[in-house]
């Protein structure tokens, strides 16, 4: 896998404030989802996605839905890599 650094540029400092805002809330939704999961051993999609996305959605209205949803699939997928890895 490559991995690519790239620089932003924006219009106006409005919109860089607005792609900042939203990169720190989806770091903020992966924190939460990651910390249901492991404290409630929830190992599939569906049952993260059940517990998950409507207390989020509440919590960040003015986030986009899919940003929710991929914040729970990297949650899981981050956990299944490192069980994979046999990390403890």
């Amino acid at each position: 896998m490559l991995t690519y650094n790239a620089k932003l540029k924006t219009n106006n400092p409005e919109n860089m404030d607005l792609i900042m805002k939203l990169l720190h809330d989806q770091k903020t939704l992966v924190n939460m989802a990651s910390k249901l999961e492991f404290e409630n051993k929830l190992h599939s999609i569906k049952s993260l996605h059940e517990k998950f996305y409507f207390p989020a959605r509440e919590k960040y209205p003015n986030v986009p839905s899919q940003i929710v949803i991929k914040a729970e699939q990297e949650s899981l997928a981050s956990y299944k890599s490192i069980k994979s890895n046999k990390h403890k």
